[in-house]
């Protein structure tokens, strides 16, 4: 079971504290230049990302990364697909290739630095998320399109 928790954000918003709402007592560490993980509990994972006023959290069993994006023009778009999307990748939309992208490096705490054209937006493992209108997100995670996924939406 994969589940991913949708929430209002803000500057001021403790992400921790998000986190230990959908996983109470989680632990979290933080290493430079790593993706963050939870000390405990032991064999949960999970995913975090926000974009102007809403927060996605996503916790699995398994490695798993989530990325949302608000709907909207990004500046020097086109250079960015000419050097991170490949030919085809370039053809579609841009922010809806990133956050696959996004998710994907997320998933395998490889970091920004793995997003290139090699860096498959496309895959079993990686699913659309339904989100409110205006947003776009992706997640990865082995087992993603069985459909096994539960969104809640959190006050």
């Amino acid at each position: 079971m994969i589940k991913i928790y949708l929430f209002n954000y803000n500057a001021d918003t403790d992400t921790d504290d998000l986190i230990r709402r959908v996983i109470p007592g989680a632990r979290i560490v933080r290493e430079k230049g790593k993706k963050p993980r939870l000390e405990s509990p032991i064999g949960v994972h999970f995913s975090l990302s926000h974009s102007y006023d809403l927060c996605a959290v996503a916790v699995a069993e398994r490695p798993v990364g989530v990325d949302i994006e608000k709907v909207r023009e990004v500046k020097g778009a086109e250079r960015i697909a000419k050097k991170y999307y490949s030919p085809a990748e370039r053809e579609t939309d841009f922010l809806q290739v990133w956050v696959r992208k996004e998710s994907r490096v997320k998933r395998d705490g490889t970091g920004m630095a793995a997003i290139s054209p090699e860096c498959a937006s496309t895959g079993s493992d990686i699913i659309e998320l339904d989100l409110p209108k205006g947003y776009v997100g992706a997640l990865c995670c082995d087992g993603a399109a069985d459909g096994n996924i539960q969104v809640h939406r959190m006050r």
